[in-house]
């Protein structure tokens, strides 16, 4: 299994976030992906990361459209050029959106499988590394966004964390 990049903490922001169809061809007999489009997607995530939370007793964040852009932007990046927390980095002092950290899945993406277990395999990996299980269950951040990117067969992954 491929480990996440370890986490990032600052601030950013973004231009509209891409919303197309997150769905992939089935190939075999694999069943189709269970997860349609990006909003879906977002709130399976959402929903995940707060199942995390409540098990350590921390309250549940609210997903927030101006993150949703933010980390899109981060994953469409990631996607390009495979450099973990490039746009992150580069953007954080431009957002004005309160951002504390970074999360994302691995640098060449993640091998496909339905988007809904591509969302649980990161996120279990994410809770074993230090540096992401801080960032997701961090009581001070209030707020998530979230980019996905599927290009061909990888699943490119940003959840970014806001005060």
């Amino acid at each position: 299994m491929v480990a996440a990049s370890a986490g990032c903490e600052g601030a950013a922001d973004s231009d509209s976030p891409s919303t197309g169809d997150l769905s992939t061809e089935t190939r075999g007999n694999d069943p189709p992906p269970a997860l349609a489009d990006l909003d879906e997607a977002r709130r399976y995530n959402l929903d995940r990361v707060n199942a995390y939370r409540a098990e350590e007793g921390v309250p549940p964040l609210v997903l927030d459209e101006t993150l949703n852009a933010f980390a899109q932007a981060a994953s469409e990046q990631l996607s390009a050029d495979h450099v973990p927390h490039k746009y992150f980095k580069t953007n954080v002092y431009k957002c004005n959106c309160n951002l504390g950290a970074e999360n994302q899945g691995a640098p060449n993406g993640w091998r496909w499988r339905r988007l809904d277990v591509q969302i649980e395999q990161i996120l279990a990996q994410m809770m074993i590394s230090p540096g992401h299980r801080k960032n997701m269950l961090n009581p001070e951040y209030k707020r998530l966004g979230i980019g996905f990117v599927n290009p061909g067969e990888n699943l490119y992954f940003t959840n970014d964390f806001g005060r």
